[in-house]
Parts: C-alpha cells; sequence; structure tokens
C-alpha cells in the first residue's frame, strides 16, 4: 500500500526532513501490518496446538478404584443377597470402561455339618452377571465355613449413556437354613475401573 501524504506547506529547508517523516511513517505502518498478520498466525497456531492438547488429555486413561466390605450378614433366605457394593461414578466425556472385580467371602453353615454349601456372582451395572463361584470348605470343630473368592471382568463397557454404574457381590446358600447371621461372616469386593 503506498501513502500518498498531501503537499506540506513547509519552508524549503525542512522539505527534505518531511519526506523523511513521511517514509518512516509508511516504514511503521508496513510493520505494524506484518506484526498483526504474525500475531494472527500465531494465535491460530496456539489454538491448534491447544485444541491437540485437550484431545490428548481427554484420552488418557483415568483409573478409579473403590472397595466395600460387610460382615455380620445371613444367607437365609432363598435368594442372592448383595454382600458387598461398590458405586462407580463415570468421568464425564468418558464412554467406555473396562472394569475388574475382585471379591472374597465367608458364610458360616451352622447346622447342616458341612452337607451343604453356598455360591458366589459377581454383578457388574446392574446386566453383566459373572459365573457363579462355588464355596471352598473350611472346616472347624462345629462349624463349616464356606470360603469363596471370585474375579470377574469386562472391557469396553459402554459408559456414554450412565453418570455412575454398581458393581455387586452376591451369595447364596444352597440351603438357607444352615446360614443364618453370624458375626464372622464377612465380604469383601474391590473394583478397578479403567476409563
Amino acid at each position: 500500500m503506498t501513502d500518498v501524504f498531501p503537499r506540506r506547506n513547509l519552508p524549503g529547508e525542512a522539505e527534505q526532513w518531511g519526506r523523511a517523516h513521511d517514509e518512516r511513517v509508511i516504514a511503521l505502518e508496513r510493520e505494524n501490518t506484518i506484526l498483526r498478520q504474525s500475531l494472527n498466525a500465531l494465535n491460530r497456531s496456539t489454538a491448534a496446538t491447544l485444541s491437540n492438547l485437550a484431545r490428548q488429555i481427554n484420552a488418557m486413561p483415568i483409573v478409579w478404584v473403590g472397595a466395600s466390605s460387610r460382615t455380620g450378614f445371613g444367607l437365609n433366605t432363598v435368594g442372592w443377597h448383595t454382600v458387598a457394593e461398590v458405586k462407580v461414578t463415570v468421568p464425564p466425556g468418558k464412554e467406555t470402561a473396562s472394569v475388574v472385580a475382585v471379591a472374597g467371602g465367608a458364610a458360616a453353615d451352622l447346622t447342616s455339618g458341612g452337607l451343604t454349601t453356598a455360591e458366589a456372582r459377581i454383578i457388574i451395572a446392574g446386566s453383566i452377571v459373572s459365573p457363579r463361584f462355588s464355596a471352598a470348605k473350611d472346616s472347624g470343630a462345629s462349624v463349616v465355613n464356606n470360603v469363596i473368592s471370585a474375579s470377574y471382568g469386562v472391557g469396553d463397557m459402554s459408559t456414554a449413556l450412565v453418570p455412575e454404574f454398581t458393581v455387586q457381590f452376591q451369595m447364596t446358600g444352597l440351603n438357607p437354613a444352615a446360614f443364618p447371621p453370624a458375626a464372622g461372616n464377612y465380604a469383601s469386593l474391590t473394583v478397578t475401573a479403567t476409563f
């Protein structure tokens, strides 16, 4: 862009100074335009870098761990009993999870002398059900403990529509009359979720 300044009303000796002044103003305008273009390009580059960085941060896995335990319960009614439960909160923006649950428990057979047994299962998000885990017998003098260890996991579970889900450790007694509430009955559940 060429600026054309009007003729100055300067004395003859100042005419050269006026031209030098005009050239300096034109040079400053040109440098300002170049700097403005460089700043705009830098802003676009910074915005693109920040956007890429945000995508990378959101793609980083988040590991969540929770645990629950309980004692003194009984398995003295027919059906499955939730003996430990963990609620998992889904981080914002995360649409899938890999979940691993590890559980253990024991229920005392106080009446059958070891003729019956207990079983357990793990339920993830209300619908993903593990196979059944059978108890091992830990015989004492008058009480037979039914000891269960269980672990179950699921990968790439969709969490896009839920803010949280529950993982349950459930037990059942095959003969409910043999498993009344007892102080030594225990259950523990540890859940690791990677989003």
